[in-house]
Formats: structure tokens, sequence, C-alpha cells
């Protein structure tokens, strides 16, 4: 990553946030929502109605008393449709965002059955197709729900992504309406061979230099985004597992990593975001530029 390539902020440009108003989406509508407030964005609320499931108003109230309370600027649009099948569903998403000029879709992610996820989720196939930035919400447990004031927030920069939009976000999410006071960390995923031992690591050049250059990169985010992101170097062999425990090692409240658009067939994720998001404990961000 080179920090003269950052931008430093998104648009005040409308955000979509296609939601099927059920209660295991609402930390898709909290991401959202404090993304809006940050940049100044209306959010448009999108839902695609079918005749065979049913919507919970009172989850659609708690999203416009959550907008309320943040004073984000909010529009509900719904559309009908008899086609309830994963490509329609998701290209509808994405006609929405371009017809109302959206800069980004942020969405839930859920954990589906097998068959689900082999031929690919609705929002794997939005993140595949949108040609903006898109921002996908992956909980754990449908039971599980961000804190309203998250104490700690991590961004994963791993090895050949570029992550600008991950600390825009990690930004947005310790603004002052959310959680001013948060510790933010930047940990560099450095993937190491079988046959280097774990101590080397601690007395190899290419790895101080690696170092050096993540520390140099960070001290470029912090003076350009206003917050103070604590630099970290974590070697590892499995990188979901490792990360996991680095996870629950800090107590992180969300992880934030970048993904790379991949066809459908292969799988949007590749193996190790795959694996550390399928691994980590807590709320994983994966923002697609």
């Amino acid at each position: 990553m080179q920090a003269k390539d950052l931008e430093w902020g998104w648009s005040d440009s409308p955000i979509l946030l296609p939601l099927a108003y059920q209660q295991r989406e609402w930390n898709a509508a909290f991401i959202a929502m404090h993304i809006a407030e940050y940049s100044g964005s209306q959010l448009i609320v999108y839902h695609v109605s079918l005749a065979t499931e049913s919507a919970s108003v009172e989850f659609r109230e708690e999203v416009r008393s959550l907008a309320e309370k943040l004073k984000v600027k909010i529009s509900f649009v719904e559309e009908e449709t008899e086609d309830g099948s994963f490509d329609n569903i998701s290209r509808m998403i994405i006609t929405q965002a371009i017809k109302q000029n959206a800069q980004a879709i942020i969405m839930p992610a859920h954990k589906e059955g097998f068959f689900k996820e082999l031929v690919g989720r609705v929002s794997d196939r939005v993140a595949q197709r949108n040609p903006t930035k898109t921002v996908l919400v992956e909980t754990p447990d449908p039971k599980m729900k961000i804190t309203s004031s998250p104490r700690k927030i991590a961004v994963l920069v791993k090895p050949g992504t570029e992550p600008k939009d991950a600390f825009i976000v990690a930004a947005a999410l310790t603004s002052l309406a959310t959680a001013p006071d948060a510790e933010l960390l930047a940990a560099q995923a450095i993937l190491l061979p079988q046959t280097v031992p774990m101590d080397a690591m601690e007395y190899s050049n290419e790895i101080r230099l690696m170092e050096r250059r993540f520390a140099e990169t960070i001290s470029s985010v912090i003076k350009n985004l206003g917050r103070m992101f604590s630099p970290r170097i974590l070697a590892s062999r499995q990188l979901g597992k490792d990360i996991a425990d680095f996870v629950i090692k800090e107590k992180v409240d969300i992880l934030i990593l970048t993904g790379h658009r991949r066809n459908l067939i292969s799988g949007l994720f590749g193996t190790d975001t795959k694996d550390i998001v399928g691994n980590a404990p807590c709320v994983s961000l994966i923002v697609f530029s």
C-alpha cells in the first residue's frame, strides 16, 4: 500500500442498504447508518418484497429510530418481484444502486447452508457485480449484535491488498456519534512458509523492513484520517486460525478487511479470506473498493 495513493474519505453521495427486515440484519444497518452519518450521506433502505417471505415492521421502525438518533437522512424504497432467485434479487439491488447514484452498497452477508454458499449468496453476487464500493457485514452468529459503543476495531492488511477504504470505514465507526474512544489496531498479516521457524521472524531483516514500511504507512493514515492506529505485525502459517486467536486475545469487536472481486464459480472469497471470516468470533466487514 502506497500512502500517497490513499483517498481519505467518501463523498456525500447516497448509500444503499438492502434489507429483508429481519433481526439478523441489525449489524449491517448499524454499520451503514454510522458510515452515512460520518460522510453526510443519505441512506436508502431498499427492500425486495417476496410473497414467500415476511418482513418485520418492528425491525423497520428500529432502523428508523436509529436514523433519527444519529440525524441521518433516510428513505425507504420497496419493489415487488415474483422471481426470488439470488441472481434476480442481486441484479435488482445493483440496478437500484445505479438508479440512486449510490456510492456504495452496504449489506448483510449471512452464513447459509452448503448449497446456498455453493451457488453464491445474494451478497456475494452483489459484491461481484457492483461497479462501486461494497461492504459485506458478516456475523458469526445471527443472534450476535454489535455493541452500541465498540471498544476495539482492527483493520487487517493482507498481502497484496489495497486497504484504503477499510481504514476509512474504521474511521467512520469511531466518529463522535459512535465510539470516539475506541482503540484502533492495524495488523499486517505475513504468511510464513512452513519451513521458516516462527521465532526466526524476530531476527529477519526482511521482516524488520516490512515493519518499518508498515509503520510509515500507518503514520500517514493517522495524519490524514485524524485517528490513532496501533500498528501490529502478525506472522502466520494459518491465517484463519491465527487471526481468530488475535481477535480473541485483543478482544476485538469489529474486524475489517479488504476483499477481491472474483468470479462466482471459484467463489467470491479466496481461501484466506474465507478462513478468516469463517473463524473470526466477531463481526467482520469485507470491503470491496
